[in-house]
C-alpha cells in the first residue's frame, strides 16, 4: 500500500516508461506539482511506480489514478494500488477482449 508520506515532502514519482514526475510536493496522499500532469501521461503507465523520497525509494505495482485536478494554483493528483477485485475485473475484461477477437478473427476467415 502506498504509505501515507509526510506532508511537504519533495519527491519524484517515475513511471513505467521511465518518464520522471519530478518537483513534487506531497500532502498527505497527494502529489502537488506547479505545473498540470495530463491524464494521458498516466494511461497505461502504472504497472510499476517507483517513488522516492528523502528516506529512498520504493516501487509499487498496478496502481491507478483516482484523481487529477487543479486545485487554486496548483494542480494535484492521487494514485492508488488496484484492489484484488480490480485486478480481477481487469483480468476478466481482457480474457473476454480476446476471445471476442478470436471470435471475429474465426468468422472473417470462415
Amino acid at each position: 500500500m502506498i504509505e501515507h508520506l509526510p506532508t511537504n515532502t519533495e519527491v519524484e514519482v517515475e513511471l513505467a516508461d521511465g518518464t520522471k514526475l519530478t518537483g513534487l510536493r506531497t500532502n498527505g496522499n497527494n502529489f502537488v506539482s506547479d505545473t498540470p500532469i495530463e491524464d494521458s501521461v498516466f494511461e497505461g503507465n502504472l504497472s510499476t511506480v517507483k517513488i522516492t523520497t528523502p528516506e529512498g525509494v520504493e516501487e509499487y505495482q498496478d496502481l491507478k489514478l483516482v484523481q487529477n485536478r487543479q486545485f487554486g494554483d496548483v494542480y494535484m493528483f492521487v494514485l492508488a494500488e488496484k484492489t484484488p477485485t480490480e485486478k480481477e475485473k481487469e483480468e476478466l475484461l481482457q480474457l473476454i477482449t480476446d476471445l471476442a477477437e478470436l471470435t471475429l478473427g474465426v468468422a472473417s476467415d470462415g
